[in-house]
């Protein structure tokens, strides 16, 4: 990180700190911009790292890097050397340093308290050649060891070393020798005066942190040009502000060692890559990367108006549904960093509206017809028109009934259908039960009309050898015929006398009773509670017609039974005093066309 004035030190370090903030990120840039600050956490940097050549390359820090009972060291290395050194304290005593590095290739910390040395290692082979992730947490007397973030081991001692009067990055300083330089990469070195938790530690160790609570010291290694000429560039900087510099001792600062190179340890995402789409009003388009690796970030997000602005997904894929044409933005990103913004553009065309218009009425009897034309607006025209039906032509002849869709494609090939429904109305005639319907016509006219069947005017019925004999049977005072509206009031007069041989008849001793009532209903008019031989009477009443047009017969049903019963009555001529035509004589038909 470069400060251009140590004043702002203390600015900076916070500035930077907060970078992972996005709504704080705006005012930190801006802050940077006018006090001149270089913050580490950059969308899309390339981070570097410090290779040192196993020869005598090392890092001096002055001021000293304190020493506290709990602790945490961790860093990023790179490397072949079983016996790297990524931090050494010491002074001239014998047996009174501090290591953390490695040892034969496993996370190495080593104490010396001038007496006697207490040397703790992790589980798993580091110097395989590999970006690599270690800590060491010091709590008390505990010690345990992190590889990329798990568990890698752990221990006790009880030593504490001797006051330090070098701290070195990338060698030893051990008995009052320096030695051990380191043959390797390191990045992103940071000293902590408290015991970070596994959860810190696998959370930031991809982050470059500055100015967190208890960090007393954090090394970016983002000075210089990667694999150039970097003679000038000697100092490496403490992310922190709390002015722990170090000056690189021996280093070529020319070509691919011993000098800045580009890191992999925090490894920034690639630039993905995604096609651009092109879809119709009201469909969605899935978003693919196509390629590009994450590196050290964990996740895709992706952004509609700028790169980092409103939130639209986050994956390898997204689906979308803009109503425009929008460009997408999409970069790897992690809880501390981001990388650079690839831009995708989905482009919407628009879509025709079909209307569809007919010749006539959508409703006609049966053997008429309708032509159906389709247009369309809006879209892109020319079109093309297809029916439901197989037809490709802007305008069909329908004859049956349906609904039919026509589909319109302009030349973008956006489509966009509508439909219209066609009812063809055929002659259909329903009669209540019993009802004759003639038709003077075989091609089946609408000119139908009622023929009821002729009445005696004496009618004699018989019922259980009763014979029953009516005469002057008079409907609406008229004959025992007439014509009457549906619903309406209907007076029934006539007189009625009754025979039976008690010799020869059935049941003498049986109480018959006798109704009259209306046909096909359960509508009884009359009823004669107890009929014997030489019964008679006279009956003038009146009824209510039936609402459903047709032929009523007003028939006679009977019963032996002590009091008058309920029926439903024949509407059987041969039964029948009198008969009624309900409605007009010719009424009208439905689904007819006369």
């Amino acid at each position: 990180m470069k400060i251009s004035t140590l004043i702002f030190n203390k600015v900076s370090a916070f500035l930077c700190s907060h970078h992972t903030k996005k709504n704080l990120f705006k005012v930190v840039l801006l802050a940077a911009f006018y006090l001149g600050i270089n913050c580490e956490k950059v969308n899309g940097q390339v981070k570097n790292a410090l290779n040192f050549d196993g020869t005598n390359d090392y890092v001096n820090v002055n001021p000293l890097i304190p020493y506290t009972n709990s602790f945490t060291l961790e860093s990023w290395i790179k490397t072949t050397d079983g016996g790297a050194v990524v931090y050494g304290r010491g002074n001239s005593t014998v047996n009174g340093y501090l290591h953390f590095g490695l040892n034969v290739g496993l996370i190495r910390l080593a104490i010396g308290d001038g007496i006697g040395i207490d040397q703790l290692s992790g589980n798993s082979q580091v110097a395989d050649n590999t970006w690599h992730h270690i800590a060491v947490v010091k709590s008390g007397s505990s010690v345990t060891f992190y590889l990329d973030g798990v568990f890698n081991g752990s221990g006790t001692t009880s030593k504490t070393p001797v006051a330090a009067s070098s701290t070195l990055i990338g060698a030893g300083f051990f008995n009052n020798i320096l030695q051990s330089f380191t043959n390797g990469t390191i990045d992103e070195f940071r000293v902590w005066n408290v015991a970070r938790t596994q959860a810190e530690i696998s959370t930031n160790m991809d982050c470059e942190l500055s100015n967190e609570s208890g960090l007393v010291a954090a090394y970016h290694f983002n000075q210089g040009t990667p694999g150039g000429n970097n003679t000038g560039v000697t100092s490496l900087l403490d992310g922190t502000g709390n002015g722990r510099n170090g000056t690189l001792i021996n280093f070529a600062l020319v070509g691919s060692t011993s000098n800045w190179v580009t890191s992999g340890g925090i490894a920034s995402p690639d630039i993905p890559v995604v096609n651009n789409q092109t879809i119709c009003t009201g469909s969605s388009a899935t978003l693919t990367i196509q390629s590009g690796n994450l590196n050290s970030a964990s996740a895709w997000k992706w952004y509609t108006d700028t790169c980092g602005g409103t939130p639209a997904g986050t994956g390898t894929s997204i689906t979308v549904s803009p109503s425009i044409t929008t460009v997408y933005y999409v970069r790897g990103e992690s809880n501390c960093f981001a990388g650079s913004c690839a831009t995708v553009t989905v482009t919407v065309n628009p879509v025709p509206t079909v209307t569809i218009t007919p010749s006539g009425p959508t409703t006609f009897c049966s053997g008429g017809n309708v032509n159906l034309s389709a247009t369309a607006a809006g879209g892109n025209s020319p079109y093309t028109f297809s029916w439901s039906t197989g037809a490709n032509t802007p305008t069909i002849n329908v004859t049956t009934s349906g609904t039919y869709t026509a589909t319109a494609t302009g030349n973008n090939g956006c489509s966009s259908t509508n439909s219209i429904t066609v009812t063809e109305t055929p002659l259909t005639i329903s009669c209540p039960i019993g009802i004759t319907v003639c038709q003077d016509a075989p091609s089946g006219a609408c000119n139908v009309r009622f023929y009821p069947a002729v009445i005696p005017a004496t009618p004699v019925l018989d019922y259980a050898d009763r014979k029953i004999t009516y005469n002057n049977v008079s409907i609406n005072g008229a004959g025992n015929s007439a014509v009457v509206a549906a619903g309406s009031l209907v007076t029934l007069n006539y007189n009625l006398s009754v025979f039976f041989d008690y010799f020869t008849g059935y049941c003498p001793g049986c109480v018959v009773q006798s109704y009259i009532g209306i046909g096909s209903t359960n509508q009884t008019i009359q009823c004669e509670s107890y009929i014997s031989n030489g019964y008679a009477t006279t009956r003038a009443t009146s009824f209510i017609a039936p609402t459903t047009p047709g032929i009523y017969y007003l028939t006679q049903e009977g019963s032996l039974d002590f009091s008058c019963q309920q029926f439903k009555f024949n509407n059987s001529p041969a039964n029948a005093i009198g008969v009624l035509i309900v409605g007009p004589p010719s009424p009208s038909v439905t689904g007819g066309c006369g």
